[in-house]
């Protein structure tokens, strides 16, 4: 007698583990931003009087309650003029989201900003 069953294939273990999905981050984001009179009273003196126009990046972590900190500047042009040192001031008046897990709002989100200064 032949036995004419199909071939039984061995494969890897199945997990019975549960599986958990990947966490839902959202990064932090800037909420608002000061007014142009509160830009203004940053636009560097020399800058000004000089009636040159610059911007610069500043990178910021986000605290947990939505304030900015230990911001640095990235870039900055023209570089001579003060724009990165302003910025900096302005930053601290900016109000931003924090990043979350899972909907849990936490501390260290990153973001980037620039910021124009237009005379």
């Amino acid at each position: 007698m032949v036995d004419v069953r199909p071939p039984i294939e061995i494969g890897p273990p199945v997990s019975t583990a549960p599986q958990t999905n990947p966490p839902m981050v959202i990064a932090a984001q800037v909420m608002s931003r000061p007014s142009a009179e509160i830009l203004d009273r940053f636009y560097p003196r020399r800058a000004r009087e000089r009636g040159v126009r610059g911007q610069a990046t500043v990178r910021c972590l986000v605290s947990i309650d939505g304030k900015l900190e230990q911001c640095r500047v990235v870039q900055e042009s023209p570089p001579e003029y003060g724009f990165g040192a302003a910025a900096l001031r302005y930053a601290e008046f900016v109000e931003a989201a924090p990043q979350t897990v899972d909907g849990v709002a936490i501390d260290g989100g990153e973001i980037s900003m620039s910021i124009v200064f237009v005379p």
